[in-house]
């Protein structure tokens, strides 16, 4: 960042004062290990650095690797779906965080298209987003023109999820899913992406962390 701020004309000192001045995005979320990034700004802040650095001829070694990491995660997310040996696969949370119906560059999107293309069943329940196709706006167009094979998988009611689901993948952190998964068979495999810290949940022998 320093090379690339420098040949911009910039004091790269003074932004990153003023980058630690920023109380609130630097809160331990962002340095616990758990899933992909996604939503509409960290990847396309991602590319814009890079586009930036290129303009400049510098060569950006890290911030190409961040996009690969990414999607090496989301793959992992897959593999560990793959590993239940279940075929029938509940998906709860498809936003990139909870309490939005974004689904911009959502990397539970890609994990999702993902688990259709290995030939998996898939039910989905997020009801931030579920809410959303209910109502005419842009959102409501995506879901249902851009990616109408998920927008099919959508389910109202947690109930309907736990009947079809033989394995479940939480998604986001949404408050709900840990009561939900609390009414689960105990004997189905859970796959927490992003830790609830649901100590029933947890000291199930069927839980596994993506990175804990």
């Amino acid at each position: 960042m320093g090379n690339i701020l420098k040949e911009h004309g910039v004091d790269s000192h003074k932004v990153m004062n003023i980058f630690f001045n920023d109380k609130i995005n630097l809160g331990k979320q962002f340095l616990l290990p758990g899933f992909a990034f996604g939503g509409s700004c960290l990847p396309k802040d991602v590319r814009a650095i890079r586009a930036s650095a290129n303009d400049k001829g510098l060569k950006t070694p890290l911030f190409d690797s961040l996009l690969t990491a990414n999607e090496l995660q989301i793959q992992r997310g897959l593999k560990l779906v793959k590993e239940t040996g279940r075929k029938k696969i509940g998906l709860l949370g498809i936003s990139f965080k909870a309490g939005t119906d974004d689904l911009r560059e959502s990397p539970l999107v890609a994990l999702a298209n993902m688990i259709l293309d290995a030939g998996l069943e898939l039910t989905i329940y997020d009801p931030c987003v579920y809410e959303a196709t209910q109502f005419e706006g842009a959102n409501q167009k995506y879901i249902k023109e851009e990616i109408p094979h998920i927008h099919k998988c959508l389910v109202a009611t947690a109930d309907e999820l736990l009947s079809k689901a033989e394995v479940f993948v939480i998604g986001n952190g949404t408050k709900e899913f840990a009561q939900i998964l609390a009414k689960a068979d105990a004997t189905k495999p859970i796959i927490d992406l992003v830790r609830l810290n649901a100590t029933e949940i947890e000291n199930r022998a069927s839980y596994a962390g993506i990175c804990w």
